[in-house]
């Protein structure tokens, strides 16, 4: 009896052999599910979602509100500041040079005039009366008082004041000059400048 051989099995282990390439006397392994893994579309990379970044909160204070709305009568901000200064009655010393001349003055070699203003009251309503009292020292030379004037200054209102000159030039001793100035009705305190040649002295306080 003739055997019969099945030529399927011999023609799938050629077209086998084709496909993996392999020669003679190699051998390839293929593990059950190999062709299905390779066959496979690789895994996508990752993907990397960015958040946004959340704004900068402001903690700055907020601005005020302008406002064009006037401050109330009688108010602090409706009352002008009063020149400060030394304290009406007290004294303030002002160093002169001495020397009978000019070129003969020599530095550090002073002595002291002193400015003391009172009395400062109100006699009437819209003004102020008050003394200045300068007291000369041994300069070796008399003091001139013709260039002495003073103004007064009323919570901004500034008028001059009338000083009369009773001596025009003095030598040592105590010399007291009366003065008065006008202010607006109702004036309890303020500032009063002494200007005396170069130098300046302010006094303040309350009208008696």
């Amino acid at each position: 009896m003739r055997s019969t051989v099945n030529p399927l099995p011999l023609i799938s282990t050629a077209l086998l052999l084709a496909v993996v390439g392999c020669g003679p006397g190699e051998s390839t392994t293929v593990e059950p599910g190999a062709a299905e893994e390779s066959a496979s579309p690789s895994a996508s990379p990752s993907e990397t979602v960015l958040s946004p970044s959340p704004e900068p909160t402001d903690t700055s204070a907020p601005e005020p509100a302008e406002t064009d709305e006037a401050p109330a009568p009688g108010s602090d901000a409706d009352t002008p500041p009063v020149l400060s200064g030394a304290p009406f009655g007290t004294s303030v010393a002002v160093p002169y040079p001495v020397g009978a001349y000019e070129h003969e003055y020599v530095p550090g070699n002073t002595a002291d005039v002193v400015y003391t203003l009172g009395g400062v009251t109100s006699p009437s309503s819209g003004q102020v009366d008050f003394s200045l009292t300068v007291d000369v020292p041994h300069l070796e030379r008399v003091l001139g008082f013709g260039h002495l004037s003073a103004e007064c200054d009323a919570g901004g209102s500034t008028t001059p004041a009338s000083v009369t000159i009773t001596t025009y030039e003095a030598e040592q001793g105590s010399y007291t000059f009366p003065g008065s100035c006008g202010v607006p009705a109702g004036t309890g305190s303020l500032g009063i400048t002494v200007t005396h040649g170069t130098e300046t002295v302010v006094f303040a306080g309350s009208v008696s």
